[in-house]
């Protein structure tokens, strides 16, 4: 896509540096009953539903005012990605074996790149999807302002053929969202 190779692992398209990370939650992540996993394709509306969902979970443990959690913190941190706790640590089950439950956790990965057991648990798994029209174009602004001018962009042609084509992070989005 453009400059950025992501290569295809089970049907899907990751960001290439996520492959071996997938594969780690996929043989390593245990969920528990109380979990909520929100899941989502990219530039769908998860910062904002992360939000939302810890507000709801937490809302007898903080009062809103001066002090709450989202006005100090990114919601990214309250309710981080599977996919960074194992990347940024050495150690990413014993992070989620102390995590209070429930625990939030997001995922961009599909259903199918998740480990058979998030089904078997009983788990709460909250899927976000938005209209494909929106979710291009604000991918198409987030590659605009986050890809350094000295790194070749795809146009917003090549980007959008390669959207149609389902060769994007996290696609085809069809198949995901199924």
């Amino acid at each position: 896509m453009g400059s950025f190779p992501i290569p295809k692992y089970q049907n899907f398209f990751y960001p290439n540096h996520l492959v071996s990370t997938t594969i780690a939650i996929q043989s390593t992540f245990q969920p528990r009953p109380s979990d909520i996993i929100l899941a989502t394709q990219p530039k769908s509306g998860t910062t904002w539903l992360k939000s939302i969902i810890f507000c709801i979970v937490n809302r007898a443990r903080f009062a809103f005012d001066d002090d709450h959690p989202l006005l100090h913190s990114s919601p990214h941190d309250l309710f981080p990605f599977l996919h960074t706790l194992y990347e940024d640590r050495t150690l990413p089950i014993e992070l989620l074996a102390s995590m209070p439950s429930p625990r939030l956790l997001a995922t961009h990965n599909p259903l199918s790149s998740l480990p058979a057991s998030v089904l078997d648990s009983g788990c709460r798994i909250v899927y976000l999807c938005r209209d494909p029209k929106d979710a291009f174009v604000s991918m198409w602004h987030y590659i605009d302002q986050t890809i350094p001018s000295t790194i070749k962009r795809p146009s917003i042609e090549e980007l959008f053929e390669s959207f149609c084509k389902g060769i994007m992070a996290y696609g085809p989005l069809w198949d995901h969202i199924l």
